[in-house]
């Protein structure tokens, strides 16, 4: 039987590493069988905390591929997106703007020959309305106004850009100021410039030398400047062509601008002629109001919206 040591000798509070090999203490078999069975258990809950920490390690990565898996799905998205972007903006920079300015001018000829004819030949007109009986013209002409907004409001929905707003939205102002300028001009021609049908000269004679003059001046001024486009031409660094050509332009076109209405005097018909164009361009005016305020409500929205996940 091993001897045992007192529990309170120095011996024994000294550490086993501290003992000389002859006073180190001899375990029994049961002791030696616990310490192996203790090693074995603390070997396997390493094992296991291995394998857990290996387990959480795996699950991780797997969760960090599928996270990845979908980073890459999304960003996939956005990039298909941004290309249908471009592609619509490119399409949008190549898309035309004269089909819709065709579109309503067709629709606004019709409305305003229908609104001139009713007021000159009320008797000719067969169509006496449904909604409104006693003005089948203006019936007419609102059915024309709302199929040009249906019309250029699908086309603004088949190319929702913005450059392709502001482009719509200029020629729409350009239309704009035409049929104002027409017809500001067809009340100065049934009001202003109704006396010159009270002169008493012959107007057919100012008629042609207005012409003549028109004729001489024009013909010249699109002949120098034919010439000065000509290659190797050096009519353009002389201040004499310039002169010349201004010069011979403002004749011309203000010869043309007085020729119409002297020609409408000399037949005596200047506020048949002034409140006919003065009708036609306030139908004009109605026409592209509404391509400007859907094209400025558009175009908004779509500033809006940029910047946000696609």
């Amino acid at each position: 039987m091993p001897r045992q040591l007192p529990a309170g000798s120095r011996i024994a509070q000294m550490p086993p590493s501290a003992l000389p090999d002859s006073e180190m203490p001899e375990l029994t078999e049961s002791e030696v069988l616990r310490a192996r069975e203790a090693a074995k258990q603390a070997k396997a809950e390493n094992e296991r905390e291995v394998k857990r920490r290996l387990r959480e390690a795996e699950a991780d990565l797997r969760r960090l591929q599928r996270t990845e898996k979908r980073a890459d799905r999304k960003a996939a998205r956005r990039g298909r997106a941004v290309e249908r972007r471009i592609r619509r903006v490119e399409e949008a920079m190549r898309q035309p703007v004269w089909p819709m300015v065709a579109l309503v001018l067709v629709l606004n000829a019709l409305a305003s020959t229908l609104a001139v004819w009713h007021m000159f030949w009320p008797d000719s007109f067969v169509y006496s309305g449904v909604l409104a009986p006693d003005a089948g013209q203006w019936e007419l002409a609102s059915y024309l106004f709302i199929g040009t907004c249906l019309g250029t409001g699908a086309m603004l929905a088949l190319t929702p850009t913005v450059d392709f707003q502001r482009r719509a939205r200029s020629a729409m102002a350009v239309y704009l100021a035409v049929a104002l300028l027409a017809t500001l001009v067809g009340l100065l021609t049934a009001m202003a410039l109704r006396p010159l049908e009270d002169v008493q000269a012959d107007l057919r004679v100012a008629v042609v030398r207005l012409a003549i003059v028109a004729a001489a001046t024009g013909v010249p001024a699109v002949a120098i400047w034919l010439v000065a486009g000509l290659r190797g031409s050096r009519l353009h660094f002389h201040a004499a062509y310039h002169w010349t050509l201004g010069i011979l332009t403002a004749v011309a076109l203000c010869a043309l601008i007085v020729l119409p209405f002297m020609a409408i005097a000399e037949e005596r018909m200047m506020s048949q002629v002034g409140l006919g164009l003065a009708v036609a361009g306030a139908v004009g005016i109605m026409f592209p109001l509404p391509v400007i305020l859907g094209t400025v409500a558009a175009e908004r929205v779509l500033e809006g919206r940029v910047g946000q996940p696609g």
